[in-house]
């Protein structure tokens, strides 16, 4: 049991560092990606096809929730506000488990999801990946 726990702390601090990461690349790397510069990227995908990936336009949507514009984020990315709010829910959590030891979390993310419930997320994940290449044509 004790291994387990050691094990459930690492996995815990390991997705919460991922989180605070991320966060912080949003945060400080965003902004110096001027609003309308389509040209520079991080996206691996994107630099080696030239084909937007289905998170392209992810973080720029991000950041315009945590500038107050909703709407506009929405129109970026309809998938970055739900992302958001599961990232906030994840990091509390996380917090949570990491000061009562216990893996709850890790519970959750790591057991069987239902097969319906794996087909909608893909299908609405290229369904806003399609909408995004045909409503910003990057390339």
């Amino acid at each position: 049991m004790l291994l387990t726990s050691k094990k459930n702390y690492l996995n815990n601090s390991l997705m919460l560092a991922g989180i605070v990461s991320g966060f912080l690349f949003l945060f400080t790397g965003v902004p110096f990606f001027p609003e309308n510069d389509t040209t520079t990227t991080v996206c691996i995908f994107k630099n080696i096809t030239t084909i937007d990936c289905p998170g392209c336009g992810m973080s720029r949507a991000s950041k315009l929730v945590f500038e107050g514009k909703i709407v506009e984020s929405f129109y970026r990315h309809p998938l970055a506000l739900p992302f958001l709010l599961i990232c906030a829910v994840s990091f509390v959590w996380i917090i949570y488990d990491l000061i009562t030891k216990s893996g709850s979390f890790l519970k959750v993310v790591s057991s069987k999801w239902n097969n319906t419930v794996r087909i909608i997320l893909i299908l609405i994940i290229l369904g806003v990946w399609i909408r995004n290449l045909i409503l910003f044509n990057f390339n």
